[in-house]
């Protein structure tokens, strides 16, 4: 008998095509071969798809359609100043012992003025909302800059 390493990627795959036609002709869903699977996009770590319109690209399909939503408002005239992935330095960069160490920085989804006040925010769920690095970041846009962001997240999206 044949150990593993005797294999070869063309056998595999020969042998996944030979298990998927079996399955194929008894009905059954035929399952991926390892270089299809490869082939295949990766998925995003928060399960998002992102999103193309109007040449411009959202991190997923919630916030794109809060910036719908917004633009909307803004043409109303209810909001202004609409400003996507605008950036905020915490820290800017400097050199300790010879390297550059690289500055801390937010990036907000969407920043604009409602009622005179200028408003942050980003679009979250609630997955997100725990990552380690955003809540830290978080704190120290509330610290460092004095600005509180709105987090956002609506079921319908």
């Amino acid at each position: 008998m044949r150990g593993w390493e005797d294999y070869t990627m063309a056998d595999i795959v020969a042998h996944q095509k030979r298990i998927k036609a079996l399955n194929f002709k008894n009905n059954q869903v035929p399952n991926k071969t390892i270089a299809e699977k490869e082939k295949s996009p990766k998925k995003s770590k928060y399960r998002n798809e992102k999103v193309e319109y109007d040449g411009q690209k959202y991190d997923s399909k919630k916030e794109f359609n809060r910036a719908m939503e917004l633009e909307q408002l803004q043409r109303l005239g209810l909001i202004k100043n609409l400003e996507r992935q605008k950036k905020f330095v915490l820290q800017p960069s400097f050199k300790f012992s010879g390297k550059t160490i690289r500055e801390i920085a937010y990036v907000a989804d969407f920043v604009y003025e409602e009622n005179g006040k200028q408003v942050v925010e980003d679009v979250k769920s609630p997955i997100t909302r725990k990552n380690p690095i955003y809540k830290l970041k978080k704190k120290m846009m509330m610290y460092v800059l004095s600005i509180e962001i709105k987090e956002v997240w609506y079921e319908y999206f």
